[in-house]
């Protein structure tokens, strides 16, 4: 019984961050919410909504150039996104990820995380 519980609380949560970050993911790429660095590349702009972080979906340090820059960028985000639902799905006491959301809107994909406590002090 404890577990169904959990569980049902999980989906609530999870369901509620997924379309709260739909909702700033579209505001981000609209334009309706100011940029935390906005003095930075356009490419590298960085977002805070309702406790949510955003970032978009670009080879922001040219890491992945030899790869396909944009693209490969745009497909390892799906990766990370991957690895964190494996993580989740091991449902280890202690183990604990971000909550994290792909929103692709407009031409643009955009991640949202939730945030942890304190780290933009």
């Amino acid at each position: 019984h404890e577990k169904i519980v959990r569980d049902r609380t999980i989906f609530r949560v999870t369901c509620d961050f997924v379309a709260m970050a739909i909702k700033g993911a579209q505001a981000v790429v609209d334009g309706n919410i100011p940029p935390l660095n906005a003095a930075d590349d356009k490419k590298s702009r960085m977002f805070l909504w309702n406790n949510i972080f955003f970032s978009l979906g670009f080879d922001m340090k040219d890491h992945y150039g030899a790869f396909g820059g944009d693209s490969a960028a745009y497909a390892a985000i799906a990766g990370d996104l991957r690895g964190i639902s494996l993580y989740q799905s091991l449902d280890t006491d202690g183990l604990h990820t971000l909550g994290t959301v792909i929103v692709d809107y407009r031409g643009y994909r955009v991640v949202g995380q939730s945030i942890i406590s304190g780290i933009l002090s």
